[in-house]
């Protein structure tokens, strides 16, 4: 009895090894001939299956990781990857895999604007594999957007140093040529990095400006059309090519160029700009003001923005809102003499004493800027008003006005002080922050997060969560503007003060964070909440 118990479970087991083996090949035959037919999304629920089955295979971790690599999901795919660099450590298909995704994933930040995720994302890699340069390259591509050229130039010289014959390596050298002011023997250093990689689109756009610079439209167009089909969500390549519709005339295809831009990326400010003022020019004035408001709310902090939009409202005879808008461009830029010599304009159409009063004290303010193109113009209409310049006429000052900042959905405003700098959205992987803003004078940081879903126990949750470890910790109830916070008050590791400003309103969670070095700050931080309206 025992030998016919025995050899049934026997057979029981071959049975069962043999029903998987055969089911984990059938799933992974499935799975590769999805991703033959690039159909990714299918592919990816096949090899999740296999990794279940099997999850000790470093060749299923991996494949899954390109799988989502494939898909655009860097993030995902790093992880795989790594998985499979864990269970098998020195895997090479793992560690090229990892080095090509963080250049994709570096590559897609980017262009989203998101240039400190990408730095932080390849500082990770960086320790890895320290002899990568293409993260030291992409690093510096995410420092140059950020305007911080010095920092780029370190880190493209480490790239450059790592590996000298790389395309990145020429084209550092090209840069430096154009910094020298050679930008013919640019032309033809980036024409080798290309040799070296087609794909280097950094150096194709390079190319692409320094040939219209020359006036050579069509090469660079040739060079533009190129990016766009060897990188689609490359948006500077479709700024430009909308840049060289204007310069032909053409201002239906730098509208569509703009556009396709915009919906790469949403964020886009130089996009909405350009929209924008084509709009202008079109006469389509509300389209033009919807325009630049979006690019103002990304971007509270541009005088250009608050001027531009202030002609909107000009032109769409909406005065009061276009001095508004005039007064906090000069609030960022007290010496901004288009915005004064144009509120002049608009205060000298009034028959009112005072508001001819007001036309002069702007008009006046305007013609004391030296090397203004302004200036004459000023001097020219102070005369046709029969008032010399430099009239003492007084009128309130301009120069501390504060600047309106909106959320994207206008459920959320408040009025920062023009001495403030910020940063602006997207400042993070996750995108946690809607603005970070910081009086650099006094060494005060404040955090608008962006608002997430929930009720009033997860905002105090919530709160405590980005208040993390605090010494001499507190928590009390606050009122600012009629709104009722949960505030969280302690000081930090670098013995800062730091306060956490929590509420809830309508199913979402508004978070506010501020840090400032001495308790007499804390007036500045309640101007902040006071100004800040929940709708």
């Amino acid at each position: 009895m025992k030998k016919i118990i025995s050899l049934i479970l026997i057979f029981f087991l071959s049975s069962f090894s043999f029903t998987w083996a055969s089911q984990f090949d059938d799933i992974k035959k499935k799975g590769d001939n999805l991703v033959v037919k690039k159909q990714y999304s299918q592919a990816a629920e096949c090899y999740e299956e296999l990794l279940k089955l099997k999850p000790e295979s470093y060749v299923i971790a991996n494949n899954l990781g390109f799988i989502y690599a494939e898909m655009g999901d860097y993030s995902k795919a790093l992880e795989l990857y790594h998985k499979a660099l864990s269970i098998k450590p020195g895997y090479k298909d793992a560690e090229n895999n990892i080095l090509a995704a963080s250049a994709n994933y570096a590559q897609d930040l980017i262009e989203k604007g998101k240039y400190e995720a990408t730095i932080k994302m390849l500082a990770k890699i960086k320790q890895e594999f320290p002899n990568a340069g293409e993260l030291y390259y992409y690093t510096g591509v995410a420092y140059q957007a950020m305007d911080r050229l010095q920092e780029a130039v370190t880190e493209w010289r480490k790239s450059a140093k790592i590996n000298p014959n790389s395309s990145i390596a020429i084209y550092l050298k090209g840069l430096e040529e154009i910094m020298a002011g050679d930008n013919e023997k640019a032309i033809r250093t980036f024409y080798s990095a290309l040799e070296k990689s087609p794909n280097n689109v950094y150096a194709r756009n390079m190319l692409g400006l320094l040939q219209a610079k020359r006036g050579n439209i069509e090469a660079a167009e040739t060079q533009f059309k190129k990016i766009t089909e060897q990188r689609p969500n490359y948006v500077e390549a479709y700024l430009n090519l909308g840049y060289l519709a204007e310069q032909k005339g053409d201002s239906q295809s730098a509208m569509n160029y703009y556009k396709m831009a915009n919906v790469k990326n949403p964020y886009s400010i130089k996009a909405a700009i350009n929209m924008g003022k084509i709009y202008q020019k079109m006469g389509r004035y509300f389209d033009a003001e919807t325009c630049f408001k979006k690019a103002s709310r990304l971007f509270p902090f541009s005088g250009e923005l608050h001027r531009l939009l202030a002609i909107t409202y000009s032109n769409e005879k909406k005065f009061s809102e276009a001095i508004e808008e005039f007064n906090t461009a000069l609030g960022i830029n007290p010496n901004d003499a288009e915005a004064l010599y144009a509120i002049g304009l608009i205060y000298a159409r009034s028959d009112s004493e005072a508001d001819k009063n007001k036309a002069i004290e702007f008009l006046n303010k305007c013609s004391q800027i030296q090397n203004s193109p302004y200036a004459p113009y000023a001097i020219q209409k102070l005369n046709s008003m029969n008032v010399s310049a430099s009239s003492n006429i007084s009128s309130p000052s301009i120069q501390n006005t504060d600047i309106l900042a909106e959320s994207p959905e206008g459920d959320l405003s408040m009025s920062i002080p023009s001495e403030w700098t910020e940063v602006p959205q997207q400042t993070d992987s996750n995108d946690k922050y809607m603005w970070v803003m910081s009086n650099l004078e006094k060494g005060i940081m404040f955090i608008v997060y962006k608002p997430i879903k929930g009720s009033e126990s997860v905002s105090k949750r919530e709160a405590e969560k980005i208040a993390g470890k605090l010494n001499s910790k507190k928590t009390i109830d606050s009122n600012f503007n009629g709104t009722k916070y949960f505030v969280i008050e302690g000081k930090n590791q670098s013995n800062k003060i730091r306060k956490v400003f929590s509420t809830s309103n309508s199913g979402k969670i508004y978070i506010f964070m501020a840090e400032f070095p001495k308790p007499e700050n804390i007036s500045d931080i309640e101007k902040l909440m006071n100004s800040v309206k929940i709708k």
